[in-house]
């Protein structure tokens, strides 16, 4: 008796670990909205923080990737033209330097940047081919909000759900 006891009792521990204990993951970022609402290269506008999982951390890198076309042919290569790109932030004006002929680095730069940020790119030259005048994008903060059992994540088994993805200001959990 004192056997399935102990048994009865292991089990109903394991069965709470594996059901019962949850974390939630953040997990902040950057999209665009150009400042042209009738021009659609935002989504190819890569914004990164230095920490991802907390809120105030700045930027610290803005890419700019390949660009998927109305026919649905996305360009293989593009590159910056200018060798710096203006940022306005808090209605001061920044020029940083393009590295790589794709992004920058603004927090190596010593500036910080955070939500409300512009970014001016000028002339981006698509697949060595055409030369597109890039509009301005304005970067807003987003959150995705994971719900994970980190006992079960580590045994692989994914449990993870999401719970909120959307606009950093609009999330009201904890």
């Amino acid at each position: 008796m004192k056997k399935l006891l102990i048994k009865l009792i292991i089990f109903t521990m394991i069965l709470f670990t594996f059901t019962g204990c949850y974390t939630l993951w953040k997990f902040y970022f950057y999209e665009t909205k150009p400042m042209d609402e009738s021009l659609s290269f935002s989504e190819y506008i890569y914004a990164e923080q230095l920490d991802d999982s907390d809120k105030n951390s700045p930027i610290d890198m803005i890419d700019i990737r390949p660009i998927k076309f109305a026919n649905l042919k996305k360009s293989k290569k593009v590159e910056i033209l200018s060798d710096k790109i203006t940022v306005e932030y808090n209605d001061k004006k920044y020029v940083l330097k393009v590295v790589n002929k794709t992004a920058v680095l603004p927090y190596r730069e010593g500036i910080i940047l955070k939500e409300g940020t512009i970014v001016y790119f000028g002339k981006v030259k698509v697949d060595d081919k055409m030369i597109i005048d890039m509009p301005p994008v304005k970067l807003k903060q987003y959150i995705k909000v994971t719900k994970v059992n980190p006992i079960a994540d580590g045994l692989n088994i994914d449990t993870s759900q999401d719970i909120y993805y959307g606009p950093a200001e609009g999330y009201k959990g904890r």
